[in-house]
């Protein structure tokens, strides 16, 4: 890093620290490695969101809806599982697949 660099141009004599390693941990569950939980809109429509950005939402609980184009009912968006809304769409129009919500799981 910075202290081989000055090293290197003669700005110190002193010895360049070892580098720590990082704290590394393996696991197996998936569950566990998953660390965000995705909320597409499920097709193309309007978009209203219920849930502000940094809010905690429990599962199931609804986080926004999709109007689809023209007439007929709203899909609601519902939390998949409870966390943190890290991600939230603010363009009302969407097409299908587009990010509405990302969760930081809690």
């Amino acid at each position: 890093g910075l202290h081989y660099l000055l090293r290197q141009l003669g700005c110190i004599d002193e010895p360049v620290p070892a580098l720590a390693s990082p704290p590394f941990r393996r696991t197996e569950d998936a569950e566990e490695a998953h660390l965000q939980a995705h909320h597409p809109a499920p097709h193309d429509g309007l978009y209203s969101p219920d849930a502000e950005l940094g809010a905690v939402v429990e599962e199931n609980q609804i986080m926004g809806w999709v109007w689809p184009p023209g007439e007929g009912q709203a899909t609601a968006i519902r939390a998949e599982q409870a966390g943190t809304v890290v991600l939230r769409r603010y363009q009302r129009s969407v097409r299908q697949g587009d990010a509405l919500f990302t969760l930081a799981l809690i």
